[in-house]
C-alpha cells in the first residue's frame, strides 16, 4: 500500500531509447505525440502506485552529438578510429545508434534535433502537471557542458566514454552526473528529506573496507 510507503525520489530516464536503433531511417524514431500519451501513461500509472509526498525527475533525451565530438578521432581498442569503427557497425547494421553513431554530420543534428524535440513533452508536462502524490521536473543534462568542465579542471575528455562501445557514459563520467542532477534535484526541490538509511553504521562495519574501495 503506497500510502504506509516512505516518499520516493524517481528518475524517470528514457535517455536515447525513442531516436536510437540500428535501422538507417528517421521514422523508425518515436512520434512526438506518441511520446507525450506514453510518457502522461506511464506517470499517471506511477501516480497511482506511489506514496504522497514523492518526487519524479524526468532525465530528458540527451544531445549525444557529444559522442561523435569527444572520439571520432581516438583510437579504439580493436585498433581503428571511432569514425572507422561506427561506420563499420552500420555497414553491417549491428550499431545501438545509427543517428549518433554516424560520421555523417547532418544525421547526427537531425537525431539531435528530433530528440529536442520529445524533451518538449516533458517539458509540457512539468508546466500542466496535477499529479496526486508528486512534483515533477525535467532534467536536460547538458552532456558537452559536463565535459568541457572535466577537461578544464584537467581530464582528458576520452575518459568519459566507455572505450569498447563508444557510445555510454564511462563510470567517471556517470559520477559528473550524478553531482550534477543530485545539485538540480536539491535545488528544484528544497523541501525534499530523505532520510537516512537505519542500518547505515551495521552496513559501515560489515562492508567497510569494500566501501572506501580498499
Amino acid at each position: 500500500n503506497a500510502q504506509n510507503d516512505q516518499p520516493a525520489l524517481v528518475f524517470f530516464s528514457l535517455i536515447g531509447n525513442d531516436v536510437c536503433s540500428s535501422h538507417h531511417e528517421f521514422d523508425t524514431m518515436t512520434p512526438l505525440d506518441v511520446f507525450t500519451q506514453d510518457v502522461w501513461s506511464s506517470l499517471n500509472y506511477l501516480d497511482s502506485s506511489i506514496a504522497p509526498g514523492s518526487f519524479v525527475i524526468a532525465m530528458g533525451l540527451v544531445d549525444g552529438r557529444a559522442l561523435f565530438n569527444t572520439v571520432h578521432a581516438a583510437i579504439h581498442p580493436i585498433g581503428q578510429n571511432y569514425t572507422d569503427f561506427y561506420n563499420f557497425l552500420n555497414c553491417v547494421g549491428t550499431s545501438p545508434c545509427w543517428g549518433w553513431m554516424n560520421s555523417n554530420e547532418t544525421v547526427r543534428d537531425m537525431t539531435s534535433a528530433h530528440a529536442m524535440l520529445l524533451n518538449t513533452a516533458y517539458q509540457s508536462i512539468e508546466k500542466n502537471q496535477n499529479f496526486t502524490n508528486f512534483k515533477f521536473k525535467y532534467y536536460f543534462m547538458d552532456a558537452e557542458q559536463l565535459i568541457s568542465n572535466y577537461v578544464s579542471s584537467g581530464g582528458n575528455a576520452l575518459d568519459l566514454i566507455e572505450p569498447v562501445d563508444g557510445f555510454h557514459p564511462s563510470q567517471t563520467f556517470n559520477s559528473l552526473i550524478s553531482d550534477d542532477i543530485w545539485s538540480y534535484s536539491a535545488k528544484e526541490f528544497p523541501e525534499m528529506n530523505i532520510p537516512t538509511i537505519p542500518n547505515n553504521a551495521a552496513i559501515i562495519q560489515q562492508f567497510g573496507a569494500a566501501l572506501n574501495g580498499d
